[in-house]
C-alpha cells in the first residue's frame, strides 16, 4: 500500500468510525473477549462506551481468611459489589447467627440453667468476655491501618489516571507538532500521525493486558492503524517504544531530505521522548503497586477483626438467647444488632477491597477511564491535523476588519455577563438532594 493510499484509508476509515451506531456494530462491541468474529460493518464498532478490549475476569477473593489475592486483575462488576462478594460479606454474619443458635439451644434445650447467672457462670461467659475484648483491640488497630491502606490505594488509582491524562496530552502535542512542522510532505506527515495514534493505542492495550491477543490485532486493524509488516516488526514487550522509534527515525530521514529543519527535529525529538515516557507502562508494577507484605498484613488484620467481631457477637447473642430461653427472637433488638453486624462487616471488607477495585482504571466500569470516547477524540484530531485543514485566515495577509483589541466595550459588558452567567449556571450542584445519600459529581443540565 502506498503512502497516499495509506493516507486516504486512514482518514476515511476514521471518519466512518463516527457514523451512526447500527445494531450489528453494537453486537460486535458486546462480544466476548475471546469470541471476536468477522463483521461486515466496522464503521462504528469501537464507538460508544462499550469496550471489547477490557478483560472481564473478576479478581474476587480466593480465601475469606486472606483477601489480598487477585489485586492485579481487572474487575468487571458494574455495581458496588458482585454477588460473590455480597455472599462473602454476609457469611460471617451467618456464622454469628449459627453460633447463637448452637449455644442458645444446645443439647438440653431451655431446661438447663442460665449460662451467666450469678454463682453459675459457665466458661462460655469468660470466653465471650475475652473475645469481646480482643475484638475491640483489633477494631482500634485495624481502623488506623485500614485508613492508611485506603488512602494509599486511592492515591495509586489517581496516579494511574494522571498517567493516562498525561499520555493523552503528550499525544495531542506530538500530533500538533508533526502537523505544523512536517508540512512539505503530506504522505510522511500522515504516516507519522498514524504512528502516534498507534503508539497511543498500544500503550493502553498494554495497560489492559490485551496487547498480545487476537482481539487487539483486530482492533488496530479495524482502525487502519496497522499496515504491511508493521505488526511483525514490533520489538517484544516494547511495542509502543518501537513505534516511537519509528517516528523519530522518520523525522531524521525527513531532516536529511530537507523536508524539515534541524531545529524542527529537536522539537519533535523532545515531544516523542515525552510521549514514550508518559506511555511506557501505565500499569507499572515496579513503582506504583502496593508492597505485597503490606497487603498481606492488612488482609490478615482486617479478616481477624471481622472474624473476632462476628464470633464475639455470636457468643453474646447465644448467652442472651439461652438466658432468655429464646424470647429475644420476639424482640427487635436482636434483629437490629444482626443488621449492624452485617453492615459493619460489609463496609469494613469493601474498604479493603478497594485495593483490587481501584487497581486498574482501564476497564469498562463506570468508574474507569472512558477510553473509547477519549480515543475517538484523539483520532478525530489526528485526522483533521493530517488533512491539514486550516482556516482561510491562515494565509490571509490583509488586516482584519475586526478590532485588534480584546478589550470589551461598555455596551457589550452586560450582554457578556448574561451569557457567562447562563454558561456557569449549567452546573447545578444542588440538583442532588444529598451528597450523603446520593454521592456523585455535579450534573450538567
Amino acid at each position: 500500500m502506498s503512502d497516499s493510499d495509506s493516507k486516504e484509508s486512514f482518514l476515511v476509515s476514521d471518519y466512518d468510525l463516527y457514523g451512526s451506531i447500527d445494531e450489528e456494530a453494537n453486537n460486535y462491541a458486546m462480544r466476548s473477549f475471546d469470541g471476536v468474529t468477522k463483521n461486515n460493518s466496522l464503521r462504528s464498532s469501537f464507538d460508544g462506551d462499550t469496550d471489547i478490549l477490557t478483560q472481564s475476569s473478576s479478581s474476587g477473593r480466593n480465601s475469606l481468611l486472606f483477601k489480598s489475592n487477585g489485586v492485579s486483575r481487572l474487575k468487571s462488576c458494574q455495581s458496588v459489589c458482585t454477588l460473590n462478594q455480597l455472599m462473602e460479606y454476609i457469611s460471617l454474619t451467618i456464622v454469628a447467627i449459627v453460633l447463637m443458635l448452637i449455644i442458645g439451644i444446645g443439647k438440653e434445650g431451655f431446661q438447663s440453667p442460665a449460662l451467666c447467672e450469678d454463682g453459675n457462670k459457665s466458661s462460655i461467659c469468660d470466653l465471650q468476655v475475652s473475645m469481646k475484648r480482643g475484638a475491640i483491640q483489633y477494631q482500634v488497630l485495624a481502623a488506623f491501618i485500614l485508613g492508611g491502606f485506603v488512602l494509599s490505594s486511592v492515591d495509586m488509582w489517581r496516579q494511574r489516571r494522571h498517567a493516562y491524562v498525561l499520555l493523552c496530552n503528550t499525544t495531542r502535542n506530538l500530533i500538533m507538532n508533526i502537523g505544523a512542522l512536517v508540512h512539505s510532505n503530506d504522505a510522511a506527515r500522515h504516516t507519522m500521525i498514524r504512528w502516534v495514534v498507534l503508539a497511543f493505542e498500544l500503550s493502553v492495550l498494554k495497560a489492559r493486558g490485551s496487547l498480545e491477543t487476537k482481539c487487539a490485532n483486530d482492533y488496530l486493524t479495524a482502525l487502519h492503524l496497522l499496515e504491511s509488516d508493521e505488526r511483525a516488526t514490533f520489538i517484544h514487550h516494547n511495542e509502543n517504544s518501537t513505534v516511537y522509534w519509528w517516528i523519530l527515525a522518520k523525522a531524521e530521514i525527513l531532516t536529511k531530505e530537507e523536508h524539515i529543519t534541524g531545529e524542527s527535529l529537536k522539537i519533535l525529538s523532545r515531544e516523542i521522548t515525552r510521549c514514550r515516557e508518559a506511555g511506557n507502562d501505565l500499569m507499572s508494577r515496579y513503582d506504583k503497586d502496593q508492597p505485597r507484605p503490606y497487603c498481606v498484613i492488612c488482609a490478615a488484620l482486617v479478616n481477624l477483626n471481622l472474624l473476632l467481631t462476628s464470633l464475639s457477637k455470636g457468643l453474646e447473642w447465644g448467652v442472651l438467647f439461652r438466658d432468655s430461653k429464646g424470647s429475644i427472637l420476639s424482640e427487635p433488638n436482636i434483629y437490629v444488632e444482626i443488621f449492624i453486624l452485617f453492615t459493619y462487616n460489609m463496609i469494613f471488607a469493601m474498604l479493603f477491597d478497594l485495593c483490587s477495585a481501584l487497581y486498574n482504571p482501564f476497564g469498562a466500569r463506570p468508574i474507569d477511564l472512558p477510553h473509547s470516547r477519549i480515543s475517538g477524540d484523539i483520532r478525530r484530531f489526528a485526522c483533521e491535523v493530517g488533512a491539514n485543514k486550516v482556516p482561510s485566515t491562515m494565509h490571509n495577509e490583509k488586516v482584519s476588519q475586526q478590532k485588534m483589541s480584546l478589550r470589551v466595550e461598555e455596551k457589550d459588558a452586560m450582554r457578556l455577563a448574561k451569557l457567562e452567567n447562563e454558561i456557569s449556571s449549567r452546573i447545578n450542584i444542588n440538583r442532588r438532594t444529598s451528597m450523603l445519600m446520593r454521592p456523585g459529581l455535579p450534573i450538567l443540565e
